[in-house]
């Protein structure tokens, strides 16, 4: 993945001239991630717990303290999702 500065669809002179297109010397500064098998390898370690702000939740009451949830809960909950979307009776 990469960072470009136009679309090829967009319809600006700027996009479809081949003249102004980024030369390949410009592409490691661009590059913004990698990815294989249908993984990338920079925004997985990045995006993990990308939403959650543990100084939030720092000050909580003991009774309101949670654990995180286990694999097999998650992977309950995901199937269940997944399932709700398929029509009734499939």
């Amino acid at each position: 993945m990469f960072c470009a500065d136009y679309d090829p669809e967009v319809d600006l002179y700027e996009a479809q001239c081949g003249n102004l297109s980024i030369s390949w010397k410009s592409l490691p500064q661009r590059l913004l991630d990698v990815g294989f098998a249908g993984r990338w390898w920079l925004l997985d370690s990045k995006m993990k717990d990308y939403d959650v702000n543990d100084v939030e939740f720092k000050n909580l009451p003991v009774h309101m303290q949670t654990p995180p949830p286990s694999v097999r809960e998650v992977e309950t909950i995901e199937k269940l999702h997944k399932d709700s979307w398929l029509p009734n009776g499939e």
